[in-house]
């Protein structure tokens, strides 16, 4: 299974990308037909242990736990029909459709409408190594636009309120974090077409950090000089915020 967001390969059961934690929506389909024929079984076995004997009661488990052990096979073989039949549409979308789908991913990109081209580019399976600066361009203004709308978030509370959720803050700390280390799985390696895009998100983001909420050089430096700062790092940059209160003033 090939994810749609950072292009990880897992396998189809999976409920999410182990590497970027997007939503495996075949794999969820699984998990409900699974979990329904489990409840069936249950159902049935109540049923019969009410009905039967011990002996009679072993054959119908064993039979029924043969017909479970089939149902889960054949389900995991539409599972994998289904992923593979979705796999061959967007394939054959995208070759009758090439010239067009490359004329509009450039176009979305010069006009800088980047929400577009993420959308566009999820909508017919996109992501990958053959589109990258396309791929990371829309995949970082996911992480830009998660900052944002944290950012506007808090700018939006009052001051009383701002003191009471430090969760908002710890976030916009996270989500601008994420933006200036790169964090996009396959794609965290700066294409040099989106160095212009990837240094204007860098420095809104400094720049709110610094004027906003106060951060001195040395804090800023803190959480950006490790692409993985520990928990622990934001934890206590948020406390610190928290007493200086800088957006009081």
């Amino acid at each position: 299974m090939i994810c749609k967001n950072c292009g990880g390969n897992y396998r189809t059961r999976e409920l999410i990308c182990p590497y970027c934690g997007t939503e495996n929506l075949v794999g969820k389909l699984w998990m409900a037909q699974r979990t329904e024929a489990e409840l069936a079984y249950e159902r049935a076995r109540k049923e019969a242990k009410r009905k039967t004997s011990p002996y009679v009661l072993n054959r119908a488990i064993g039979r029924l736990a043969l017909i479970m052990g089939c149902l889960c096979v054949v389900m995991l073989i539409g599972v994998w029909c289904v992923s593979m039949v979705l796999e061959i549409s967007r394939n054959v979308h995208r070759s009758s459709r090439a010239g067009e789908i490359q004329s509009t991913k450039e176009m979305l990109y010069e006009q800088g409408r980047f929400e577009e081209l993420y959308a566009y580019m999820d909508k017919y399976d996109l992501f990958s190594q053959d589109d990258y600066a396309y791929s990371q361009a829309a995949l970082m203004v996911y992480d830009y636009d998660s900052f944002v709308n944290r950012k506007l978030e808090f700018a939006g509370m009052d001051n009383e309120e701002k003191q009471e959720d430090s969760y908002c803050l710890e976030s916009i700390l996270k989500r601008g974090a994420d933006v200036c280390h790169l964090d996009l799985g396959l794609y965290d390696e700066l294409d040099p077409m989106n160095e212009d895009i990837y240094n204007n998100y860098c420095a809104e983001i400094k720049t709110f950090w610094q004027y906003y909420l106060g951060m001195t050089e040395e804090e800023i430096d803190t959480i950006l000089k490790d692409d993985h700062p520990a928990s622990s790092v934001y934890e206590e940059l948020t406390a610190t915020l928290m007493k200086r209160r800088a957006w009081e003033e």
